[in-house]
Order: structure tokens, then C-alpha cells, then sequence
């Protein structure tokens, strides 16, 4: 399995997780988990990247497996866990079912067919329990547009030398 994260995670915390306010959604991730989940003994937590969302979480739980396609963003995790596996989410390799899985940071949009996206809700279905909760998120071009943190830049078109295109930055 290619990895290609792999130097990604080395800067990751530097670049990007300072933008993000992780305790924060941590709290409200788990607000979400107590008022709509009965049960919380094994948690899944899907596409987790370097673990910086399980740091706040994981001690809440019997058991809180993380997961995620770059061996090397696992590898940087924050957390002292043996529960790391590095696994496609199209192909989760769980033979047990979890209560809760979490799928955070928009890592749902790197699915990008609806062929794919389906089977990945099929995973979900398989690996979840019957009376479980799933909790993910997706970014959506009206947020971007609303959450925008950066100045818009404009610039001429390489194509349409006449008009001019707007980049967003976030």
C-alpha cells in the first residue's frame, strides 16, 4: 500500500492541526455521542490521520480503535494505543461491531465517485452495530465559502486571458 502521507506527517501538526481546534470539537463530538448513544464501550474512529481529534476522545471510551490509510500519520499519533490500524475505509477490516464510529475533518470528501460512496456506507452498515451511531461530516462549497479564512485572490485565466477566475483560499 502506497503511503501517501508519509511526509505529510512529519509537518502535519505544524501546518495544519494549529488551525483546528481540536478539544473544541472533541466536546462537541462527544455531546453528540451522549445525547443520541446508549452505548459507548468500542468506539471506531475512521480516516484519523495523526490522532489529534483522539487525543480529547479516546479516554472516554472502553475501547477506541483508530484508523487510517497512511501508516506514517498513525505512526505520529498522539496517543498511547496499541488500537491502530492502518486500513482503508473503503475496506474496513473489523470483524467486530462497534457502537460508535466517527469519521471527522471532512475525510468523507476524499471519496469521490458514488460508486465508492456507497460502498463506503456499506462498510459503515457491516461494521456498526444495529442500534449504533455514525457520526461524520462533509464539506460543502457554501461552507468553504462562509468559513473562508484567507483574502480572496484574483487572477486572469491562463485560458480566458479577458476574464478573470476568483481562488479561494482556506
Amino acid at each position: 500500500m502506497k503511503d501517501n502521507y508519509k511526509y505529510v506527517s512529519l509537518i502535519y501538526d505544524d501546518f495544519i492541526s494549529n488551525l483546528i481546534d481540536y478539544k473544541f470539537w472533541a466536546k462537541y463530538i462527544y455531546q453528540l455521542i451522549k445525547k443520541f448513544s446508549s452505548s459507548k464501550n468500542y468506539v471506531l474512529e475512521i480516516a484519523s490521520g495523526n490522532c489529534n481529534l483522539s487525543r480529547y476522545l479516546h479516554k472516554k471510551f472502553t475501547t477506541y480503535v483508530v484508523s487510517d490509510l497512511s501508516l506514517s500519520m498513525l505512526k505520529n499519533c498522539k496517543i498511547n494505543t496499541k488500537l491502530k490500524i492502518c486500513s482503508d475505509m473503503l475496506q474496513l477490516p473489523f470483524k467486530r461491531k462497534f457502537d460508535i464510529i466517527i469519521c471527522s475533518f471532512d475525510s468523507i470528501n476524499y471519496i469521490l465517485s458514488k460508486r465508492k460512496l456507497s460502498l463506503f456506507f456499506k462498510e459503515i452498515y457491516k461494521t456498526l452495530n444495529d442500534d449504533g451511531l455514525f457520526i461524520f461530516d462533509a464539506a460543502l462549497i457554501k461552507n468553504s465559502y462562509h468559513h473562508q479564512k484567507f483574502a480572496l485572490k484574483q487572477k486572469k485565466s491562463k485560458k480566458h486571458h479577458n476574464k478573470k477566475r476568483e481562488y479561494f483560499y482556506t
